[in-house]
């Protein structure tokens, strides 16, 4: 009597299959990640061991890669042999089959996503940073970005794939409209091609302080749209490549002093020789500090509408020339205070007639 019931119970109908299939479907997937699981601790186990005096770590990046998602790639390999057991409609079954199929795709482009960005921060930035290499760190984003979006695109046609859709056929119309595209687009397009200009012509890398349209800051992301600078207020200010490749832009820690220009206006009353007392004054706060070179140019240049104009041109040896200049300028008014040399403002006389 007992068995009579178990075998009813197991051909009882339950969402169109039996109670035996489903046991079968979910004892596959319980089986093949027990299995797995156990296959895969006992892989990495032997290549640890094998690879111990190698200094090559790219297994350590695989199963670091791998590890974190054992369980779905193997629940999902689990659902794709247990759904033989399983009775659909034809149509049902091509749409399940692609279901866990397409979760095996996905999960297999985030394994290789990870491999990329750890391959790319333990194996090329620490040969970026070696004396002579071929590859520039500021490039590091670009190349990670760029394969990625490879990887995601190839993930996206093979899942269209699984879903019965003719990729050649999307394909080949993408390209009778990749001119409307390509127009829409041309913003961006013009910006990607000004970020591959930027980094193989390298105007300026990362780190670097630069001054373009009058803005100055240290760049702290060159991307491939948009490169971004911080400013020195800690201000952040983004611009688009295309506009930063065709600007006239000023490296200043290109070299290995900064040049500074200086134009202090002192009033129209200030006698010739205080005058001159300011200039040698200016020197020899110059000359005296050790951020500065000992060649600085202060000469009396112009007579404005409102001052007497002072040119001062020196040059700072130092790479945060930012803490030198605030120095300098604090030195000259303190100076010309003590000094009482009077800095001049816009100022209008004016006379009236009797």
């Amino acid at each position: 009597m007992s068995a009579l019931f178990i075998d009813a119970l197991l051909f009882q109908p339950l969402f169109g299959n039996t109670l035996e299939q489903i046991i079968f479907f979910a004892a596959s997937i319980l089986l093949t990640i027990a299995a797995g699981k156990i296959i895969f601790d006992l892989f990495k186990t032997g290549a640890k061991k094998i690879f111990a005096g190698t200094k090559n770590k790219f297994d350590d990046l695989l199963f670091e890669a791998v590890g974190k998602r054992i369980f779905l790639i193997l629940f999902t390999i689990g659902a794709i042999i247990g759904t033989g057991f399983l009775s659909f409609g034809a149509e049902a079954t091509l749409l399940v089959n692609s279901i866990v199929w397409s979760v095996l795709t996905v999960t297999i482009a985030s394994v290789m996503i990870k491999l990329v960005d750890s391959f790319l921060e333990k194996y090329l930035l620490p040969m970026t940073a070696m004396k002579g290499a071929k590859i520039d760190n500021q490039m590091i984003p670009t190349i990670s970005t760029a394969i990625k979006i490879i990887i995601v695109i190839i993930a996206i046609a093979v899942i269209l794939h699984f879903f019965g859709y003719d990729v050649t056929a999307i394909l080949a119309g993408l390209g009778i409209g990749g001119l409307a595209i390509a127009f829409a687009a041309q913003a961006t397009i013009a910006d990607i091609f000004g970020g591959i200009s930027i980094l193989t012509s390298k105007p300026f890398r990362i780190g670097d302080t630069i001054l373009v349209e009058g803005i100055s800051g240290r760049v702290k992301k060159i991307g491939i749209r948009t490169t971004r600078i911080q400013g020195f207020d800690k201000s952040e200010i983004t611009f688009s490549n295309a506009k930063l490749a065709s600007a006239i832009v000023k490296n200043l820690s290109s070299g290995t002093e900064q040049r500074v220009e200086l134009n202090i206006g002192v009033t129209y009353n200030t006698p010739n020789e205080k005058l001159q007392s300011a200039c040698d004054t200016i020197k020899k706060i110059i000359l005296e500090h050790p951020g500065c070179s000992n060649n600085p140019m202060i000469y009396f240049s112009d007579f404005k509408d409102y001052s007497l104009n002072i040119v001062v041109i020196y040059f700072i040896t130092e790479k945060d020339w930012v803490p030198v200049r605030h120095e300098i300028n604090m030195k000259i008014k303190q100076e010309f205070n003590r000094n009482k040399i009077e800095f001049a403002f816009p100022t209008q006389t004016v006379y009236l007639a009797k």
